[in-house]
């Protein structure tokens, strides 16, 4: 039942991430979760960060802003614009 309940507020916790995301920041712009869960997917923490290193670079090489927000499972973590996760 804790586990259940945990699972729940976990992806409670998510959803309004996601609408953080959209609405506090720039609406353009994502953090990976707040992508992933936009989209619906469910991405394992791996898979997270893989992409997370690869919108970075992609953000470096082509000289985008980064910024950051504040994310109560991960702590700091980066925004992307979202034309990164529709240019692969």
């Amino acid at each position: 039942a804790i586990r259940q309940q945990q699972v729940q507020i976990d992806d409670l916790s998510t959803r309004v991430l996601a609408v953080e995301n959209c609405t506090l920041t720039r609406p353009e712009c994502f953090t990976v979760m707040g992508y992933v869960n936009f989209i619906g997917k469910k991405p394992t923490l791996k898979q997270s960060a893989a992409i997370g290193r690869k919108a970075t670079a992609y953000c470096k090489k082509n000289d985008l802003t980064l910024d950051e927000v504040w994310d109560m499972r991960y702590g700091e973590v980066n925004v992307y614009i979202s034309f990164f996760f529709y240019s692969d």
